[in-house]
């Protein structure tokens, strides 16, 4: 038992890494599109840069052509300005969210924007299939808690609708509803997929449990996601869903609420 404990562990640790490993590769493969376009844009300008510079030798720029220089330069500067922004809040998103599923220490977190961090970190895998992720929470919504184990059920709980809720549907939704009253926060993950059949339902936080055995399916992506809610968070999970009607999980735990003009 000490033994299947140990490798249970093992294995739940490889699991994370592999979504971070996946995130990773995800972030580098969509931040190369608008560094490209960058790219792309600044190279252009040069080149118009260095006509308007032989033009000036040669004697024959004209108003006409120095305007349509000026007007070409800021359409180029301009989508420089705006991919070099997008490729710098993806960095930036994933680095809070790598760090986030990495340490195990409280901090203060606006729940909206940590959210939207951790869904615009799976943006490359989320665009593929044009799923769509609604968050519902109160824009001031600040609590102390482990960002960590948040990063991770919610990044899990995506996974699984991907893979199993969403299987041969080609545009899904996901909402995501999170509340805090009296230091207790409830979040509500719900998605419109497939739902799951009762005999799964039953035992869905096991370990390696899944439909998905001969495909690469593990089984431990939902028993991380209750390890995580019961052991990091100190608070519990349960699902609710039927064949047909999508799946809801209900994640309950403690979180101190901060005054938004707290230092």
């Amino acid at each position: 038992l000490e033994q299947v404990d140990q490798y249970q562990s093992q294995v739940i640790q490889s699991e994370k890494m592999a979504s971070l490993g996946q995130m990773v590769a995800g972030v580098a493969h969509e931040v190369n599109t608008p560094l490209g376009l960058g790219v792309t844009a600044s190279t252009m300008l040069s080149d118009k840069i260095d006509e308007i510079n032989q033009a000036l030798e040669d004697q024959s720029l004209s108003a006409k052509k120095l305007q349509r220089f000026l007007s070409e330069s800021k359409e180029n500067t301009e989508i420089i300005y705006r991919n070099l922004s997008r490729a710098a809040d993806l960095i930036s998103s994933f680095k809070q969210v790598a760090v986030d599923q990495t340490a195990d220490t409280i901090r203060k977190i606006n729940v909206d924007e940590f959210l939207g961090e951790v869904i615009l970190s799976l943006q490359p895998t989320l665009k593929k299939a044009h799923h769509e992720v609604l968050i519902h929470c109160d824009k001031d919504l600040t609590i102390k808690t482990k960002p960590g184990p948040i990063n991770q059920i919610i990044i899990n709980l995506i996974m699984n609708s991907l893979i199993h809720g969403f299987k041969d549907i080609e545009q899904g939704t996901i909402e995501i509803r999170i509340v805090c009253e009296n230091n207790q926060c409830r979040l509500s993950y719900h998605d419109n997929g497939h739902g799951i059949e009762e005999k799964i339902k039953q035992k869905i936080f096991d370990p390696f449990v899944t439909t998905r055995r001969g495909e690469g399916g593990s089984g431990l992506g939902l028993h991380l996601v209750y390890n995580l809610v019961t052991q990091a968070l100190n608070g519990h999970i349960e699902v609710q869903s039927q064949l047909g009607e999508g799946a809801e999980f209900i994640i309950e735990f403690p979180a101190v609420q901060v005054v938004t003009d707290d230092a």
